[in-house]
């Protein structure tokens, strides 16, 4: 097996059509050549759940901590971030448990590099993707968020029976508004956001 370098590991933090997402890069070198490799963070997650279940356990907990919906990759970020959590050793291990990944990544970029038509349809494809990215996209997690918190904040300022009651009544309202909330949440983004394309 060709040894293989790896260096410039960055993590890069992108909003995408109002949501937020982490991916990982790095550049993997052999004789032969250079690849560049990005991974974005639900793949690895799916890598660490099948490889690295306690590490992938221990970033679901964060994410669980959070509560609200979506995945919320930024704020988990930055509490692994705080934590000094390395993400380097796992991406390097997600590559290298597909055999031969490296060296097939060398041959396609070169191939794609030594191919002009085929840059130009990327770059056509990308610029399409862009114009349907706008900045009035709403962040649907946050949407979501401040929702059910609206709702709260009004249950318990005019019903404070809730915050006393039963931890059955507590897991119902919670159930309550998880599939409620994310249905009118997704009713009412989708009305502003045609409201907004006027």
């Amino acid at each position: 097996m060709e040894a293989t370098s790896y260096s410039n590991f960055r993590i890069r933090e992108q909003t995408l059509f109002g949501g937020q997402y982490i991916s990982f890069y790095i550049e993997a070198e052999q004789q032969v050549g250079k690849a560049f490799f990005t991974i974005i963070f639900a793949d690895l997650r799916d890598f660490l759940h099948q490889q690295f279940p306690s590490v992938a356990g221990y970033i679901d907990a964060v994410r669980t901590s959070m509560g609200g919906y979506g995945p919320k990759e930024f704020e988990i970020l930055q509490v692994l971030r705080e934590e000094e959590f390395d993400f380097e050793p796992y991406m390097i291990r997600y590559i290298e448990s597909k055999p031969g990944a490296v060296a097939e990544q060398i041959e396609q970029q070169k191939a794609f590099f030594a191919n002009p038509e085929q840059q130009k349809q990327l770059k056509e494809k990308l610029a399409v993707l862009d114009t349907y990215n706008h900045d009035n996209y709403i962040n649907g997690d946050k949407f979501l968020d401040g929702l059910e918190k609206a709702i709260l904040d009004y249950l318990i300022d005019n019903y404070p029976e809730l915050t006393s009651a039963e931890p059955d009544d507590i897991r119902k309202l919670k159930h309550l508004l998880i599939s409620d909330v994310m249905r009118l949440g997704e009713k009412l983004i989708k009305h502003i956001m045609e409201i907004r394309r006027r």
